[in-house]
């Protein structure tokens, strides 16, 4: 599986930048499913890599909230 990166920031406001992320966005999920895997991708290692590094936090939704928003993701909830 490959995860395609957010190319803007999800706090954004500026109508310039939403439009080139999305356009963005749109060619790399495009370029993503379209091209063959790479053998390293095909690899369980990789597999295994992604599995361990899934859960970057355990709390509950306030503290997992919190703990994304000083980090500038994306909350759980808006």
């Amino acid at each position: 599986m490959r995860i395609i990166p957010e190319p803007i920031s999800p706090h954004s406001t500026v109508t310039e930048e939403i439009e080139a992320g999305v356009g963005a966005a749109m060619d790399a999920i495009v370029a993503a499913l379209t091209k063959p895997l790479t053998a390293e991708e095909k690899s369980s290692k990789q597999k295994e890599a992604e599995k361990s590094s899934r859960i970057v936090f355990k709390g509950n939704i306030e503290e997992i909230n919190q703990f994304f928003y000083k980090r500038d993701g994306v909350t759980a909830y808006p």
